[in-house]
């Protein structure tokens, strides 16, 4: 009986010490139902929440009753997932379907992707008037080709504009689609005729964007070069629209991508900065007038840098450890994590899809949770090897806290990242000082232009050459990792145990730790012999070139239109290492090439003007654009990698009675089948 109490007070204080948690993991487990069974019971998700708010009210009248009480905390809960099964509902949409003409009319609510005469752009569509449908109020991507004049944020255009199909073209790779579904994009499209019109209302995204281009004038004034520039456009207002992608692949090779998305590092030292200048002069007026600006400045910031995510999460929390004083309150780390992940939630649910978000959290839990117990195996005495051993640990931690994420998502890891963050993140906080301090004085032509030029440019020179060297370096980085969803979650498994281990340092933790690992290496075996004992025919487009992937036994064997482009060679490299191949070979397919896979007959055909050589395949892969109707075949299954676009061509020739059945499949991303 003594032990079943003990149990109950545990579980009590435990429970009431995260009382934010029940309500954050209901919620998303509400949104995640929504956006993964594409729930939209808009009515009964209100009519839910809204007997759940009765019976707390009431239960919270009649103290005196305890089963009523605690039964409130569980009606509470199933409200909060009927609000996040109707706000993910209203937050998740599906892709317009269509393709071809149309005409677009909206505003831009991000740059993408800024070149000199081409730009990407995130538009909030008022309208967007399709051959078949009128949508209204979407969110999409435009392509703006042979531009001259381009667009800034909240600039209104209109555009006539052909809407494309989102492709996951890099097998095993990102998948754009999922991508663009998850941030809540509707189309995307492409033009070479718009315009740009006057924009007469101003709203927040038209006074960001100003002040954007505000600043950005400022330093160009201050002799800062274009590349210069662009990194620290990157570093400083987390808009990569004009980074190079070869500068973004060397810093993720180096591991130091954080660096150039705002996140909390970039959030900590602009605090601590407005902390320095209020502290010192308002402060010693008053203390709350103090938070309060302090708190405005860094919330400006937020706005400022097009409010992500994980830069929500740090201002969030900073946001609560400044006031909680004022209240004469504790601050828990973890609880101001789920008030964080509640408020960006309520805003907006796909945050809860957003890679950035997970990277941010974890990396603050393992901080958090493991850096005291390195720091009680050794802590310096003096303040350089603290700042040194502090970095360490903290880059340690971040790492193998985010290492499931990443090596899920990525399929790489950073051989040298202690070394990378340790320069490059402690040359982050001077140098956004410094461009703080180049603004503030660009009003004096002189010191701004000394200081941009000589100061500035000769930091931001240092880190790219350093970039590119740690990044060209031998073994720098590890790829072809391939993480499956079995796996990630087995090792966020290890991860979490070694968390509470941390925090509670008992025996118990230890054993979970144990089975955890054990978990993770059965799962891994169990995947590995699943792999390997399976046969199936994958087909895959890369740009108009077919690769026919044929796996039986653990071997594969790719039969590549072409052997020389890189795009398909890639995907072949990606489907060896997701699918554990022991061995594989490749070889050269041409028109007419038949390939047998035990009983099953693959046929194939790249030229349009080679239909005869198809008789009564089983299946048949078609790579050209235009493929007239075939005739003498009584059933075939068309595998055609060039999308839709030919459909209509099958259809016709059955309605002839030219094919007396037909099996159309596209297979533009890719298409599996069991021989």
């Amino acid at each position: 009986m003594k032990k079943n109490n003990y149990s109950r007070l545990v579980k009590a204080t435990l429970w009431s010490r995260l009382p934010i948690l029940r309500i954050v993991a209901a919620m998303s487990l509400g949104i995640a139902c929504s956006h993964y069974f594409a729930f939209d019971h808009f009515v009964g998700s209100i009519v839910a929440m809204s007997i759940a708010i009765v019976v707390t009210m009431v239960a919270l009248a009649f103290k005196g009753r305890e089963l009523l009480r605690q039964s409130s905390v569980f009606m509470l809960m199933i409200g909060f997932f009927a609000y996040g099964l109707a706000n993910g509902a209203l937050h998740t949409r599906p892709i317009i379907a269509e393709t071809g003409g149309s005409i677009v009319y909206g505003y831009v609510s991000k740059i993408v992707k800024h070149e000199s005469q081409r730009c990407r752009v995130e538009l909030f569509a008022d309208s967007v008037v399709t051959s078949a449908t009128k949508y209204y109020a979407i969110n999409g991507l435009l392509t703006i080709e042979d531009s001259t004049y381009l667009p800034h944020v909240g600039q209104r255009m209109c555009a006539v504009a052909e809407i494309i199909e989102p492709v996951n073209r890099n097998f095993g790779a990102f998948d754009y689609a999922s991508y663009l579904r998850n941030n809540d994009i509707q189309f995307m499209s492409r033009t070479e005729n718009y315009e740009l019109l006057p924009c007469d209302e101003q709203n927040l995204w038209t006074f960001i964007g100003s002040i954007r281009e505000l600043v950005m004038n400022q330093l160009r004034r201050c002799n800062i070069t274009e590349v210069n520039l662009s990194f620290i456009q990157a570093l400083f207002l987390g808009d990569k629209s004009r980074l190079d992608a070869e500068v973004r692949q060397a810093f993720s090779d180096c591991g130091t991508i954080h660096v150039l998305a705002v996140s909390g590092l970039h959030v900590g030292i602009i605090y601590g900065l407005l902390y320095f200048i209020f502290s010192r002069t308002v402060a010693r007026l008053s203390r709350k007038v103090s938070i309060v600006l302090i708190l405005m400045g860094l919330w400006f910031y937020v706005l400022l840098t097009g409010c992500s995510p994980s830069v929500m999460r740090a201002a969030l929390m900073m946001s609560a450890v400044s006031v909680a004083p004022l209240f004469d309150r504790e601050t828990n780390v973890y609880n101001s994590l789920c008030i964080a992940l509640f408020f960006i939630l309520i805003v907006d649910p796909n945050a809860l899809f957003s890679v950035g978000l997970w990277l941010s959290f974890l990396a603050v839990m393992g901080i958090v949770s493991m850096s005291p117990v390195l720091k009680l195996f050794y802590w310096p005495q003096n303040r350089v090897g603290q700042f040194i051993a502090g970095s360490l640990y903290v880059t340690l931690t971040a790492q193998l806290a985010t290492l499931p994420v990443i090596l899920y998502i990525f399929h790489q890891f950073p051989n040298y990242f202690i070394v990378n963050n340790l320069v490059l993140v402690s040359l982050a906080a001077p140098i956004l000082y410094i461009v703080v301090l180049t603004l503030i004085l660009s009003a004096l032509p002189i010191i701004g232009s000394l200081l941009g030029e000589y100061v500035v440019n000769g930091l931001v020179d240092f880190v790219m050459k350093y970039v590119d060297f740690a990044s060209s370096m031998p073994y720098s980085v590890t790829r072809g990792i391939y993480f499956g969803t079995p796996e990630l979650l087995a090792l966020l498994m290890i991860v979490a145990s070694i968390m509470a281990l941390c925090i509670k340092g008992n025996l118990r933790s230890f054993v979970w730790l144990v089975r955890a690992v054990v978990v993770f290496c059965v799962v891994e075996m169990a995947v590995t012999v699943f792999e390997s004992n399976k046969t199936d025919v994958t087909v895959f487009d890369a740009y108009g070139r077919t690769d026919i992937a044929v796996r039986q036994n653990g071997h594969v064997t790719h039969f590549l239109s072409d052997l020389e482009f890189n795009p398909l060679l890639t995907m072949v490299d990606n489907y060896n290492v997701k699918h554990r191949v022991a061995s594989t070979q490749m070889k050269q397919i041409a028109t007419g090439d038949v390939i047998i896979v035990g009983s099953t007959k693959i046929s194939y055909v790249c030229d349009w003007y080679d239909y005869d050589v198809v008789d009564d395949s089983t299946y048949c892969v078609v790579s050209a654009d235009l493929l007239p109707p075939i005739g003498n075949v009584s059933h075939v299954h068309f595998i055609n990698t060039q999308g839709v676009r030919n459909r209509h061509i099958w259809q016709r020739a059955v309605e002839r009675e030219q094919v007396a059945s037909v099996d159309y499949v596209s297979a533009i991303n890719t298409y599996v089948f069991e021989p």
